[in-house]
């Protein structure tokens, strides 16, 4: 910050310290406001929550407006057209509003939020406490162009147009280097074979949740399919699974990934590949004629910089996504997408007709391409499976409505999207409906994942003591979570053994104080769900639904650095805390079972009837 002994109307204050007080308000980015603080605070990721749809649909809103941005006489999704039926727009990194620790999504929303902020009210010097540099430029050229005074550390000057040259040159290198690298390393991996009897149904999915022991001995047992797969077995179903690859110590390689499929599809009437196959020569080829039509029709950056302006806005959001826009398509990322997009293409270009294909649907920029292969090559109905409750900020199951095609037609135009979505949960459904999906377009049908429920309350009497802490998928708010969890036990007395179970893929570190004892576990949830009746999750976790839904007493705890992803965000029951003392108190309270009916939030039948009926089993 300016070492400057003058102060400004307005801080923005981007730290986790107090802020100082003698600044005439202070503007939180990634705080909470506390009501002891002596100066007047705004805290962003308060007001956000408090004007969570209308923030929710601007952004939408400029996501397709910047699709639709005139460049040169076409759109950019026209200058992105990959397909003669979709366009690599959809593709893109900024278009999949995915949510990460990269992603700059969320600061993206905190700058519209800040925006209206200042528009509230009357100041004429802004003062900015920030290590981002992107921020840094965005709120600089905000005051710029409302004629107010910027205070900052000093920013690092433009670019020279050669440094850019260099730096887009550096990143088509990377990319090519990436296509060797898949080259070498998938080689061993069997594509997706022609056969002389077409599969009945083909399921997408990752190679994650699935029981590896079973796999040794040529079993196929997943928790996303769960008692789908033995109806299929029963009814002597021709099933075709393609697996995207996830590494993880079982299979820490593409080729130890296909070993363990090739003792599964010893069994009959099921197979089961790789998404990612061996590329062969007809596939480099196409896809490096893909990736070079990209990187030729890409509009410059000085054209999409003036794109990055919301409507009825000053803001400039280009330094947030200049650098993803850029990996997106130019660097590694745009080549991965185009081995997609070519695999994917060439290999249901060359099976015969596929009546059904499911997919589990989360938007990945992977989806589209398969969507749009599905299609294309003239399969049968495509149905897109949302395996968990959809959460309101989950900004990757939404688009704005006038990105919605009603007849699933013009992939340029409009996102793709699958011939029927299946939700398990009223949650999504709702959320989804509206969002602007067609109900008609909607289907209900039973929580694979979470069978197991339906039985739970039998065993609830019986429920231990013990307290649960479910980490993030990300490190770094599992840590903040983690501080938040153990400063408030250190205050109270002993309440049971403490477990923490981390998100599978999240290897740490993590900052464990092991004077508490807390013991980390990687069983299931229902496992652990016997030995808890109080489980503490990150808000952003899916699983703290799952826990509700077993009937312990859930606190999510509220991470200013991101939005309340949690599914809980809209029961009256839920509670959520966000500090450690919040938190103790909640844990010294004498907490009552959830008020609201499992039923009414999950779909659970163990015959799985609407299934049967989706499916025509």
């Amino acid at each position: 910050m300016s070492t400057q002994t003058s102060k400004s109307d307005v801080l923005i204050w981007d730290s986790e310290f107090p802020a100082p007080s003698n600044y005439q308000v202070v503007i939180l980015w990634r705080q909470f406001a506390d009501s002891g603080q002596e100066v007047s605070c705004i805290s962003l990721p308060e007001y956000i929550e408090l004007h969570a749809d209308r923030l929710h649909d601007r952004f939408l809103g400029f996501v397709h407006d910047l699709g639709n941005t005139q460049i040169k006489g076409k759109s950019v999704q026209d200058h992105l057209a990959v397909t003669p039926s979709m366009s690599y727009w959809w593709m893109t990194l900024f278009a999949s509003t995915r949510w990460n620790d990269s992603s700059r999504t969320t600061d993206a929303i905190k700058l519209l939020a800040l925006e209206e902020i200042l528009n509230s009210r009357s100041w004429v010097e802004l003062e900015l406490a920030s290590e981002d540099r992107s921020i840094q430029h965005s709120i600089q050229r905000l005051c710029i162009a409302n004629g107010k005074s910027f205070r900052s550390d000093p920013i690092p000057k433009q670019k020279s147009k050669r440094s850019g040259v260099i730096r887009k040159f550096s990143l088509v290198v990377s990319a090519h280097l990436v296509l060797i690298r898949q080259i070498l390393w998938l080689v061993s991996v069997r594509p997706l074979r022609l056969t002389t009897e077409s599969s009945q149904i083909m399921i997408f999915d990752y190679l994650m949740r699935f029981d590896v022991d079973q796999s040794r001995d040529g079993n196929f047992v997943s928790q996303y399919w769960n008692l789908l797969i033995e109806k299929f077995s029963k009814k002597r179903l021709r099933a075709t699974w393609v697996h995207q690859f996830i590494e993880s110590s079982a299979t820490p390689s593409a080729k130890s990934a296909q070993q363990l499929l090739s003792k599964i599809n010893k069994k009959k009437d099921t197979t089961h590949y790789l998404f990612e196959s061996r590329l062969s020569l007809r596939i480099v080829f196409q896809t490096l004629k893909t990736y070079w039509r990209l990187v030729l029709s890409v509009p410059n950056s000085a054209a999409m910089s003036r794109a990055f302006v919301p409507s009825d806005s000053k803001l400039d959001l280009w330094p947030l996504f200049a650098h993803e826009w850029d990996q997106s398509l130019l660097g590694t990322t745009a080549m991965r997408h185009c081995i997609l997009i070519s695999t994917i293409q060439s290999s249901l270009a060359t099976i015969p007709h596929c009546p059904l294909g499911m997919y589990l649907m989360e938007n990945q920029p992977w989806e589209m391409a398969l969507i749009d292969a599905w299609k294309a090559n003239g399969h049968g109905q495509l149905i897109g499976v949302v395996n968990a409750p959809i959460r309101f900020w989950d900004l990757r199951h939404f688009v704005d409505r006038r990105s919605i095609s009603k007849d699933g037609a013009n992939r340029i135009r409009f996102r793709p999207t699958p011939d029927r979505i299946a939700v398990n949960s009223l949650i999504s459904r709702t959320l989804l409906e509206k969002s602007g999906v067609s109900p008609e377009k909607i289907v209900d049908v039973e929580a694979l994942m979470y069978q197991y429920l339906d039985r739970s309350v039998e065993s609830d009497e019986q429920r231990a003591d013990d307290l649960l802490i479910l980490g993030d998928f990300f490190t770094l708010p599992t840590n903040r979570l983690l501080n938040i969890v153990q400063e408030s036990l250190l205050k109270m007395p002993k309440i049971g053994k403490v477990w923490f179970k981390p998100h599978p893929f999240d290897s740490g570190p993590w900052p464990i104080n092991e004077s508490l004892g807390i013991v980390i576990t990687n069983d299931l949830l229902p496992d652990i769900f016997k030995k808890c009746s109080i489980v503490i999750a990150a808000s952003s976790s899916t699983s703290s639904l799952e826990a509700y839904c077993a009937n312990k007493n859930v606190i999510s705890i509220l991470d200013p650095a991101i939005m309340n992803y949690s599914p809980l965000r809209n029961l009256s029951d839920a509670v959520f805390v966000s500090n450690s003392s919040e938190l103790s108190l909640e844990l010294s309270k004498s907490h009552q079972r959830n008020t609201n009916r499992i039923d009414s939030l999950l779909h659970l039948n163990s015959d799985l009837k609407l299934w049967t009926v989706l499916l025509g089993l």
